[in-house]
């Protein structure tokens, strides 16, 4: 009976390093894809600045509309 444990133990621990190693070279090309479409912090930063710079514009030009429209409507009812 050990020595059918024995075989069954190391025949296990190949597949296992098999495996490893097999993994290892399929995840490798993924990983370095993924390397390469990391954002640095700085362009980050400026991406999310200007994302709030234009809905803050957005916000200013919306809230002049709102003041024209009122203004457009008062004069019309006169």
């Amino acid at each position: 009976m050990p020595d059918n444990l024995l075989q069954t133990g190391g025949a296990s621990g190949i597949g296992v390093i098999i495996g490893a190693v097999l993994g290892f070279f399929g995840i490798k090309p993924r990983l370095e894809a993924l390397e390469k479409k990391i954002v640095g912090k700085d362009l980050c930063e400026k991406v999310q600045k200007n994302f709030h710079d234009l809905f803050h514009n957005q916000n200013e030009m919306l809230k002049e509309m709102r003041t024209d429209i009122k203004t457009i409507l008062k004069n019309g009812n006169k």
